[in-house]
């Protein structure tokens, strides 16, 4: 399998023309979707805005499908919205694609069960369309030693599927090599194969949106920790944080941080937009402070998350020091930038040598990929 890894690499070089392959594949995915029956699922307006998106590659909805029941035999927009198990007697003649991105991985599992075999998502269909923002692959030698290096010293052989199957997607376009490696077994970030939390935690949640995962934490400890720290930048989403924390009644135990996280305390330009995707970028429309989580925490951490939306290496080296004396356990997002993939575990091996070092990828598109570090 590394052999013929470090083959593909070698003909990622030789590629002149980076986007010529997405951009001839979805020709000819929307093509072999068109010859069946398409069902969009999901109905809420997001999904409406996917179907009129899909629309302008080509891609029209024949039926809707939603779990909720009252939807059911009636139509939205002119198209009939069916019930799931409905589909399965149509399995043979439909294509699903899921719009839904609150209950993803649900739907993925349901859909395998009743035997659909033909299932995208919306984000692999419509994010073609951003590839010269992360698909660039003009690695060089020097990345395919560093990739090699990370392959052999993957904890397990299903991280090194998850490396070879991201790479080979991005070089293919191909959506099984995605399907193969979504884990909906374990909350994202608790991986409880990996992750093993007790009642003194000190949790540190980077990009911390809205408070769902501050929320999956206190439930998975049961209440049991001994202090969160959460940093959201993002306006609207920190008031939204707040009330998770209120709703919660852990204010005695949780510092709420209104910064982005980065190397050292800085101002940025930002794009606030209210939503998960929020980030730091050259024109953004707000100016945000960032911070060094060093430089903001009472307490040594034992669990450190991110997903802060490219600025992972940054923030990482903050707490370069930290790490290298504490050892926490890990769980950082590599899919912002194209070679967080290889780079992020890459460091934190070089830091520290002992940490045993997983890969999972939790969402049924391109994004949603964690490193774990953790001593065990």
């Amino acid at each position: 399998m590394k052999s013929e890894l470090s083959h593909r690499l070698l003909k990622m070089m030789e590629c002149k023309d980076v986007y010529r392959i997405p951009k001839e594949r979805m020709t000819a995915i929307v093509e072999k979707i068109n010859t069946k029956q398409v069902v969009l699922f999901g109905t809420h307006d997001f999904c409406l805005e996917v179907r009129r998106n899909l629309a302008l590659i080509g891609i029209e909805i024949n039926f809707f499908c939603d779990y909720t029941q009252e939807k059911w035999h009636h139509s939205i927009e002119g198209i009939s919205v069916v019930p799931p198990n409905d589909l399965a007697r149509m399995a043979k003649n439909i294509v699903v694609i899921i719009a839904d991105p609150g209950a993803d991985n649900n739907i993925l599992k349901h859909m395998h069960d009743i035997g659909v075999k033909d299932i995208y998502h919306f984000g692999f269909l419509l994010g073609y369309r951003n590839v010269p923002k992360w698909k660039k692959m003009n690695i060089d030698i020097n990345d395919i030693i560093d990739i090699e290096e990370v392959y052999d010293f993957l904890e397990d052989w299903k991280s090194q599927k998850i490396l070879i199957n991201l790479l080979y997607y991005r070089m293919t376009y191909d959506y099984q090599y995605i399907l193969e490696i979504v884990d909906s077994s374990f909350e994202q970030y608790f991986d409880t194969d990996i992750i093993r939390l007790t009642a003194q935690e000190v949790f540190i949640d980077a990009g911390a949106y809205i408070g769902d995962t501050l929320e999956a934490f206190v439930s998975l400890t049961k209440n049991k920790f001994k202090k969160i720290y959460c940093y959201e930048p993002d306006n609207a989403n920190f008031n939204q944080l707040k009330d998770m924390v209120s709703k919660l009644k852990i204010e005695d135990r949780v510092s709420l941080i209104n910064k982005g996280v980065h190397y050292q305390e800085d101002v940025f330009l930002f794009e606030e937009k209210g939503s998960s995707s929020s980030h730091i970028c050259e024109n953004g429309n707000i100016k945000i402070d960032v911070c060094s989580i060093t430089d903001t925490i009472q307490n040594i951490p034992t669990y450190i998350k991110m997903d802060i939306e490219g600025s992972e290496i940054e923030a990482l080296y903050g707490l370069k020091d930290m790490i290298k004396k504490h050892k926490p356990k890990l769980a950082i997002c590599v899919y912002h930038k194209n070679d967080d993939l290889w780079r992020i575990p890459l460091i934190l091996k070089r830091w520290v040598p002992e940490y045993q070092i997983f890969l999972r990828h939790y969402f049924p598109n391109q994004y949603e990929t964690v490193c774990y570090a953790v001593i065990r």
